[in-house]
C-alpha cells in the first residue's frame, strides 16, 4: 500500500494545486498574462463564465483523485495476494466466493475443470482486477460492496463522493455543460467536497492497509 499511498498524496497535491489557484480567481477580477518570445504581451480576464467553468472542473480532479485511489488499493491487495502464494485451500471464505465468480466468468467445460485441477493440486490463484467493475462508477455505496466483496471493514458515510460521482459523469457524457454544472456551486461549496474526500479516502486507505497487514485475505 506504500505506491497506493504515494499516488494518492501526488494526486491530492494536484487538486490542492487546482482549487487553489480557484480560490484567487475566485477572489475579484483576474488576469491571464502572457509574454512570447519577442516579448509581446498578451492579456485577457478571466470572466464569469471562464471561471464557472473551472470549478466544473474540480469535479472531474476529484472523480479522478477517488477513482485512482480505489483501483490503486484493489491493485495492491491483489498483488499481496498474488505474491503471498495463495491457495484455494488458504483464501478467505470472502475470497473464495470471488475467486470462483471469476473463473466462471465465461462458463464451459474446459474452464469448470481448470479450475477443478487448481483447487485439488493447491495451484498459486490470480486474481483479476475485473471482479470489481470500477470504472465510471465510483463513490461511497460502491466502496462500501467493495469492502464488503473482500471481507475488509466498511467505512461509513462519504455521501458528498455520490455528488461527485454524478456531476463527473454528467459532464463527462455530455448531460450538462461545464457553465451548467459549475454555476450550481460556489468555490467554498468545492473545497468542502475536497475536504470530506479527503477525509474519507485517508480511512480507506488506513483500512486497506490493516487488511493487508492483518492478512485478511487469508483463511483463520
Amino acid at each position: 500500500m506504500n505506491n497506493t499511498r504515494e499516488n494518492y498524496k501526488n494526486r491530492l497535491r494536484e487538486v490542492d494545486l487546482y482549487f487553489n489557484t480557484l480560490r484567487i480567481v475566485d477572489n475579484g477580477r483576474c488576469y491571464i498574462k502572457s509574454i512570447d518570445i519577442l516579448g509581446n504581451i498578451e492579456e485577457r480576464e478571466i470572466d464569469v463564465t471562464l471561471s464557472t467553468m473551472l470549478k466544473a472542473h474540480g469535479f472531474l480532479l476529484l472523480y479522478n483523485l477517488i477513482e485512482a485511489t480505489i483501483q490503486n488499493s484493489i491493485m495492491a491487495i491483489l498483488n499481496t495476494i498474488h505474491a503471498s502464494s495463495i491457495t484455494y485451500k488458504q483464501l478467505s471464505d470472502k475470497l473464495r466466493k470471488m475467486w470462483i465468480k471469476q473463473e466462471l466468468n465465461s462458463f464451459n467445460n474446459d474452464k469448470v475443470l481448470s479450475m477443478i485441477d487448481k483447487i485439488l493440486n493447491d495451484e498459486v490463484l490470480k486474481f483479476e482486477a475485473r471482479c470489481f467493475h470500477v470504472s465510471g462508477n465510483i463513490d461511497a455505496q460502491k466502496i462500501r460492496e467493495i469492502m464488503e466483496q473482500i471481507g475488509s471493514n466498511r467505512i461509513a458515510d462519504g455521501r458528498d463522493l455520490k455528488t461527485i460521482k454524478d456531476n463527473r459523469n454528467h459532464l463527462a457524457h455530455g448531460e450538462f455543460s461545464f457553465v451548467e454544472i459549475g454555476q450550481k456551486y460556489t468555490v467554498k461549496d468545492l473545497f468542502e467536497y475536497k475536504d470530506s474526500t479527503q477525509k474519507y479516502l485517508d480511512k480507506v486507505i488506513d483500512e486497506m492497509q490493516d487488511y493487508l497487514s492483518n492478512h485478511n485475505f487469508k483463511r483463520p
